[in-house]
């Protein structure tokens, strides 16, 4: 969590009222009274990425791409809603994918936060895979290997599904 000065949070906070009728910043309360679809994101224990995270993917993204590389993207929280649930993605998770599916040329985005785990494929065939969490699964980790030919080959263990992730359709 950010100070409370920080611009990060301050842009956090202003998200989350403008976005979630209910006093989320004042303390407890059914965070997700009213909400529904992709309302359901802007909660506090959610975050985004920000116009400087995001201003620093694309770019890496582009300079992945210059150099003919495939891209994982790992990322706490959630892109794409179909592999956690609106609940858990990112605030800015439309703009994130826009800049991802822009560059077409990632393999995967692995990430965490929705501790039941899931996996889906967005529309552009960018695969999102969440990972299970060891806080309510007694074994859940991986270990993942990029290879050569722009695929990742992901080896599960306990709960977490071993899985290969074609290379990206951008390179």
């Amino acid at each position: 969590m950010q100070p409370p000065e920080s611009a990060g949070r301050r842009a956090a906070e202003a998200l989350l009222r403008r976005h979630n009728p209910n006093p989320v910043l004042d303390g407890p309360c059914n965070f997700f009274e009213g909400l529904e679809g992709p309302a359901m994101r802007f909660v506090p224990f959610n975050g985004g990425l920000g116009e400087t995270q995001r201003a620093w993917l694309a770019d890496a993204l582009a300079a992945a791409k210059r150099r003919g590389d495939a891209v994982v993207v790992l990322s706490h929280l959630p892109l794409y809603h179909e592999a956690a649930s609106w609940r858990n993605v990112a605030f800015d998770a439309p703009e994130a994918l826009a800049d991802i599916h822009r560059a077409g040329n990632v393999v995967c985005v692995l990430a965490g936060h929705s501790h039941r785990g899931g996996f889906a494929v967005d529309g552009a065939g960018v695969s999102h895979c969440t990972v299970e969490a060891t806080l309510t699964h007694e074994t859940a980790f991986a270990v993942a290997t990029c290879r050569a030919d722009g695929s990742l080959h992901v080896a599960g263990t306990g709960s977490v599904p071993t899985r290969t992730f074609p290379p990206p359709r951008g390179l």
